[in-house]
């Protein structure tokens, strides 16, 4: 036994330091990815000559440009991080999200900046790989629900800081002209402010994870009994025999008293993707759209001006706030997200239960999208109550909901081995209905007024709803599959060290 597993921690000790060490890594992305939020609208209006015509529109394209390359990209960094391992993809997608931030600051033309936010999302599938290294650090089962809840914790602390530091440090000259001069570098380059500090942030990530971080998925080294994995499933060829026994240590000095002839058919080995992985991601996918337009609708529902008067249903326009406003309800937002990742989160599915809990949220969902086109029929002062109402609503059955589903996700993968790939499969997807969401759902704001909007978001969830007898509560594997390949094979190897005095499992009744 070698002296690394001699010093292998507990297992079935809650991994503190593991998952603090990823939550540092983790926490570096939203920073990097929220920053921009704050000016990219300005950006735009001046990459375009100050000219602000579909501003809007392209300030959109840059925030989905990300989404859409990691749906592109995720499920083969998964794959790549189940073959080679999850920390070096990990560290790889942090370097490749500074390189991209990097760029995003220096960008002088709106085909630079849209290039930049392609790279970040292509060359990042950390979304999938950390959420993998998550359920393979955890062990014992009652420690999901607070291992879980870190992921979506520090990604909503880290978009808090970096939303606010993308509005402080962004054009710079403009703001502090007596630190920062017109024609100096910053005056040159009005955004790569926050940039270079995302930069900063992201290497201290990669050091800390470079040195720290434990990888949870090592290559496996060869077995013996490997080669019994491959000679189950080869075809029955007299070719393959003499090469499977010199495989295996001292197979030529045994004489088996069993009979080795190979079933007609050779078990199969497990599906990556079951029927239950394909559910749940069918359930994620369309959460995460309907919580990606939530996060585009309000915004523009508070800023939207009033068709109607105060006081009267209005189904078209929106509430008439601020920009100020909407800061203030974007910051307490962030806060409920916080307090229910950080404290509701772990107590409530530890009470519950994974699937009770991911149900019954997902169940409830459409009420979070069913209060915001009335609001405006509430006098005035019930109106903010309702707003934060609808925000709470939908920060709790969302993060209640997806770390479940990821949990089932986990839960229903047939081989620990290929959960990277399983990942990357749901990430894309999620990635790809985030990317769909927002310009989908504006386009029916403009077209059809903001109750239409809303009532679209409560039609996929009740979709949502819909589906949910399609996800089971556990998934059972197919019954020819219920002892996978590497077991077979074990079993038999230890017939044949014993000399044959037990049947192998390979051996047709």
């Amino acid at each position: 036994m070698s002296s690394d597993r001699l010093q292998q921690p507990d297992p079935h000790a809650f991994p503190t330091k593991q998952l603090t060490i990823l939550a540092i890594c983790r926490f570096s992305e939203p920073i990097a990815f929220n920053s921009i939020l704050a000016y990219t609208y300005v950006m735009v209006t001046d990459l375009q000559g100050g000219d602000d015509t579909d501003a809007s529109f392209y300030a959109g394209l840059l925030v989905s440009a990300y989404a859409a390359a990691e749906a592109l990209t995720a499920i083969g960094w998964g794959a790549l991080s189940d073959r080679y391992g999850r920390k070096p993809v990990v560290l790889f997608g942090l370097g490749g999200v500074a390189l991209s931030s990097l760029i995003f600051g220096l960008a002088t033309e709106y085909w630079v900046a849209l290039l930049a936010r392609f790279i970040g999302g292509a060359l990042n599938g950390n979304v999938a790989v950390m959420q993998t290294m998550v359920a393979e650090m955890v062990k014992v089962p009652e420690h999901e629900p607070a291992a879980y809840a870190t992921q979506p914790f520090v990604w909503t602390l880290g978009g808090i800081i970096g939303s606010a530091m993308g509005g402080f440090l962004a054009q710079p000259a403009v703001f502090y002209p007596s630190v920062f001069a017109a024609d100096g570098l910053f005056g040159r380059y009005p955004y790569l402010l926050p940039n270079l500090v995302s930069v900063v942030a992201i290497a201290l990530a990669i050091v800390q994870g470079a040195l720290f971080l434990e990888e949870t998925n090592p290559p496996r080294e060869p077995r013996p009994d490997d080669a019994l994995v491959f000679a189950a499933a080869a075809d029955d060829d007299d070719e393959r025999a003499p090469l499977c026994r010199r495989e295996i240590p001292g197979a030529d000095a045994v004489e088996p008293t069993f009979d080795l002839r190979r079933p007609e058919k050779p078990p199969a080995a497990p599906r990556t993707f079951n029927s239950t992985i394909v559910m749940v991601t069918v359930a994620l996918v369309l959460v995460s759209y309907h919580q990606m337009a939530f996060g585009t609708l309000l915004p523009t529902h508070l800023l939207d001006r009033p068709a109607r008067a105060p006081g009267r249903l209005d189904l078209v326009g929106g509430l008439g706030y601020t920009v100020h406003d909407v800061g203030v309800y974007l910051s307490v937002n962030g806060l409920l997200g916080l307090f229910v990742q950080g404290v509701v989160f772990p107590a409530f599915v530890g009470r519950v239960g994974v699937w009770a809990s991911f149900a019954v949220n997902v169940a409830l969902y459409p009420l979070a999208y069913l209060l915001m086109p009335f609001l405006s029929a509430a006098p005035r002062p019930l109106v903010a109550p309702g707003v934060y109402l609808s925000m709470a609503l939908q920060s709790f059955f969302g993060i209640i909901a997806l770390p479940c589903a990821l949990i089932l996700l986990k839960d229903a993968t047939p081989d620990p081995r290929l959960l990277g790939r399983v990942n990357g499969l749901a990430m894309s997807a999620c990635c790809l209905a985030r990317t769909v969401s927002p310009p989908l759902v504006g386009s029916i704001y403009s077209a059809r007024g903001s109750a239409a909007a809303w009532l679209s978001c409560a039609a996929v969830a009740a979709i949502g709803v819909a589906q949910l007898p399609w996800v089971p509560r556990k998934h059972v594997p197919d019954a020819e599959l219920d002892g996978n390949l590497e077991t077979a094979a074990r079993k038999t190897a230890s017939g044949l060290q014993d000399g044959g005095d037990r049947a192998s499992p390979l051996v047709a009744e």
